[in-house]
């Protein structure tokens, strides 16, 4: 990782050297990568994740927008504290920490953070990580105990690390075409000290599934599979 800062005007752009891709604006640009043909897929989602092919992979692009009450007003302009502050920036540092660590997360790639007036604007790309998240495997097949307890076994990795993952859900646990599992989309996540919010966590987590099991008749989970989650993660 070779970390470095380019500015143009209020454009903030911070990317790992090593990337053989020429990192600026347009990198951050969808319509760009499409009109290259490198434009390779899509996910659905308030993240808008863009998958591309570049000279140093597959990458995924997202833009940072809004949910809730707060999109009304706008849907992807945030409030500026200063570059340090911005949710791309503590993104890609956590990200940093977490890939020196070894921890089962998407290696940063670049972000960009457009600096106007009173707010900011951000994109974030990382390396792609082949595979399904475990919500769309939910959608089409049953989930074998021995994945779920791959999945308890990773996020035991972060907890005992002090990472605390702010959206938890079935839709942020990637499940790689190897069969390892790994946590993505780590805004607003931070180091934290032991204490109840690991339980509170894992509570997140149960509640998405099983939302999305009543919202969805084609979703497989069950309570079983929580069992076995938490053989994994004990």
């Amino acid at each position: 990782m070779n970390p470095k800062y380019l500015r143009n005007g209020k454009e903030h752009i911070l990317y790992d050297a090593d990337t053989p891709d020429q990192v600026e604006g347009a990198f951050f640009e969808p319509e760009v990568w499409q009109r290259r043909n490198d434009l390779i897929g899509t996910a659905q989602g308030r993240g808008a994740a863009v998958f591309v092919r570049g000279d140093g992979g597959e990458y995924v692009l997202r833009h940072y927008r809004r949910g809730g009450a707060p999109a009304k007003i706008s849907h992807d302009c945030y409030f500026w504290l200063g570059l340090g502050q911005t949710r791309a920036w503590r993104e890609w540092h956590l990200l940093v920490s977490l890939h020196r660590r070894a921890l089962p997360a998407p290696r940063p790639v670049a972000v960009r953070v457009i600096h106007a007036g009173l707010c900011y604007r951000a994109d974030i790309v990382t390396a792609r990580i082949p595979g399904n998240s475990l919500g769309q495997l939910l959608r089409h097949e049953e989930v074998p105990p021995e994945t779920w307890k791959a999945v308890g076994i990773c996020i035991r990795k972060f907890h005992d690390a002090g990472v605390y993952h702010a959206d938890l859900n079935a839709n942020n646990i990637l499940v790689a075409e190897s069969g390892e599992v790994f946590l993505v989309d780590f805004d607003r996540g931070r180091f934290r000290p032991s204490g109840g919010w690991r339980q509170g966590n894992l509570e997140r987590l149960q509640r998405s599934l099983r939302k999305l099991s009543n919202l969805d008749v084609r979703f497989t989970y069950s309570e079983c599979d929580w069992e076995h989650l938490l053989v994994g993660y004990r």
